[in-house]
């Protein structure tokens, strides 16, 4: 699902639509979410990042995102600046292009906590 800067416009399951009463249809909205209880276990968004790295720590949401989310994907990009349009994006045999938002509370880290 993306949502756009209008918040009843929406693209999911291949089709974008406008919906003005939103509200009062959110039980059918709340539907295209899925529930994983692993997050549970989530620490933190990052954990401790640093150079060397070739992967996101365990209990972190962006490992999840990595091995969880966007399983062997064609290409995954990690596009967390700030100005990003989510901090994943993966890519699937040029059929699809999917977009991951990762919060976790607040976050040291994160250029763009203070955006949402």
């Amino acid at each position: 699902m993306v949502t756009f800067s209008e918040f009843d416009v929406v693209y999911t399951n291949k089709r974008l639509f406008k919906d003005s009463k939103l509200l009062e249809n959110l039980e059918n909205f709340i539907d295209v979410f899925e529930e994983y209880p692993a997050l549970e276990n989530i620490l933190s968004e990052k954990g401790t990042v640093n150079s060397h790295m070739t992967r996101f720590g365990r209990n972190t949401l962006f490992d999840f995102v990595d091995s969880v989310l966007a399983p062997d994907p064609n290409y995954l990009f990690c596009d967390d600046l700030g100005n990003e349009f989510a901090d994943f994006i993966s890519v699937y045999n040029q059929k699809s292009v999917c977009f991951y938002h990762a919060k976790y509370a607040s976050s040291q880290f994160s250029a763009s906590d203070s955006k949402l």
